[in-house]
């Protein structure tokens, strides 16, 4: 039996410093993912495929040298272009197959394609995390996409693709595993409320990067998650769930204790509060310039339609043509009486 310490998190690998101001809801997937490997064996023996990590982030973390498929480019090493639904590798060719938060980007009808083809290049097992359609999850993207849309009138890109092609169900990624007779064992992670917040600063972020006094707000943010939470934040309403599949044994897992995931929870929020005050002032101001800005736009953009109508209606009346007339006669006139004083 396989089993892994999820208490013991942050102790066999930690985030290293150069990930420290790194977005958390994408940087704290793969600080538990090198963790569950190393609980699983000694990295630098194993041979691991990363499944749509183009952007090398387990490979930050020391001892990892992980193969990469994206059917996005990437300038990483040991990079392999190509879709995850017909992957160009031999059967059992890797150790563990790893993806995170790939499946909800996967559209419904290839989803256990997906899956089958990560256990069909992996010898012992494969571990997933993912979005999934939990209900709170929903709610939770749909409001952060509104959000973002106000903040710059766009689609978030990741968000909007989550909601078109519907969150995976873990009762079909189950049903699929239990067919094949395969022991798994899953758990979630980032709860709802800290994952809410920190996006929310995220999106604001990026929608207002040159602001220095934001920015600090928010790196304080994801410092305070990473110290204080991260490593225990495994509660029955966390935004994440990973699935541990494994060919080898059945795998089990222990969580830390609630009292612990509450204490680090409060304590995060806590500690969080003055930043959080801080950052919706800069919010307030932000999209108070940013309404002004786009109100005086259209002023100015309705005054100029309507002084153009307006022209246009002069200078089609007869009264102004009768007032050119008028006004070349005019010039004839004062262009002779010159000539004849010249003269």
């Amino acid at each position: 039996m396989e089993k892994l310490q999820l208490n013991q998190i942050g102790q066999l690998v930690k985030l290293p410093r150069s990930l420290i101001h790194e977005e958390p809801t994408h940087t704290s997937r793969y600080l538990i993912m090198a963790n569950i490997l190393s609980m699983l064996g000694n990295p630098k023996d194993m041979k691991i495929l990363d499944v749509g990590g183009k952007k090398g982030l387990l490979r930050k973390f020391p001892g990892f040298t992980p193969t990469i498929i994206d059917i996005e480019d990437s300038d990483e090493p040991d990079f392999v272009k190509g879709s995850a639904l017909s992957m160009p590798f031999k059967d059992g060719q890797f150790d563990y197959s790893i993806s995170c938060d790939v499946l909800e980007h996967i559209p419904h009808a290839d989803r256990e394609k997906f899956v089958n083809e990560m256990l069909r290049v992996s010898n012992k097992g494969i571990i997933i995390c993912a979005p999934f359609n939990s209900g709170t999850n929903e709610l939770l993207e749909t409001e952060m996409n509104n959000y973002y849309h106000q903040l710059t009138g766009l689609q978030h890109r990741w968000l909007r693709e989550h909601i078109d092609n519907g969150l995976p169900s873990e009762q079909e990624v189950e049903s699929l595993l239990r067919k094949q007779k395969i022991n798994f064992v899953k758990f979630r992670h980032f709860s709802a409320i800290c994952w809410r917040e920190i996006v929310k600063q995220h999106l604001l972020h990026s929608a207002f990067s040159d602001n220095k006094l934001l920015e600090e707000s928010v790196y304080k943010t994801y410092e305070n998650y990473y110290k204080n939470m991260c490593n225990v934040d495994f509660s029955e309403d966390g935004y994440r769930t990973f699935f541990w599949i494994s060919k080898v044994s059945k795998p089990e897992v222990e969580l830390p204790k609630n009292a612990a995931v509450n204490e680090a929870k409060e304590k995060f929020l806590v500690e969080n509060k003055d930043v959080l005050l801080n950052l919706l002032e800069n919010e307030m101001k932000n999209l108070r310039v940013m309404q002004h800005k786009s109100l005086e736009a259209d002023i100015i953009k309705q005054e100029n339609v309507a002084l153009v109508a307006e022209l246009r209606e002069i200078k089609s009346s007869k009264s102004w043509h009768a007032i050119q007339k008028i006004n070349t006669a005019r010039s004839k006139i004062n262009s002779a009486t010159s000539f004849g004083k010249k003269d």
